[in-house]
């Protein structure tokens, strides 16, 4: 069981043997009922994995851009490889999302030299986020489960 300590404010005159105006501060230690405890303490870990969850999809889908811009800007020779830099962040990039790419490029037909399955990956993402959400995240948190 949980106590929680809360600040009463006591005002009436006959108990006050200090001057008009002020007020005397005192603890009062209550019981409180654990379940609703533990529901709220349910319903911030829910909003924190909801929060962390979106978060990393929002980092993975910049990632993706970062990649397919990267890979435009090197096939048409604007930025070069041969820098350590530009060389980091390509392989960092294309490191984090191949291993969704390769399952999507082979499913996919060939298209000549277009690769849309970073648009595949990118509409899947956002289905899965959207469907976990409104139908795993929202209704535990609201119910309070």
């Amino acid at each position: 069981m949980r106590i929680r300590f809360a600040l009463t404010v006591e005002t009436s005159a006959r108990e006050r043997p200090w001057p008009a105006g002020a007020a005397q501060l005192r603890y009062q230690a209550r019981p409180v009922n654990s379940r609703a405890l533990h529901r709220q303490d349910f319903v911030v870990a829910m909003l924190m994995i909801q929060y962390i969850f979106n978060s990393v999809i929002s980092i993975y889908t910049l990632v993706i851009f970062v990649m397919v811009i990267m890979s435009w800007l090197i096939s048409f020779n604007v930025v070069n490889r041969h820098n350590q830099f530009v060389d980091m962040v390509y392989r960092t990039c294309v490191a984090l999302t191949e291993p969704l790419l390769r399952p999507i490029r082979n499913v996919l037909p060939s298209m000549g030299g277009l690769d849309i399955s970073p648009i595949v990956l990118l509409i899947g993402m956002n289905a899965l986020q959207a469907g976990l959400n409104h139908y795993v995240f929202n209704p535990m948190i609201r119910s309070g489960l």
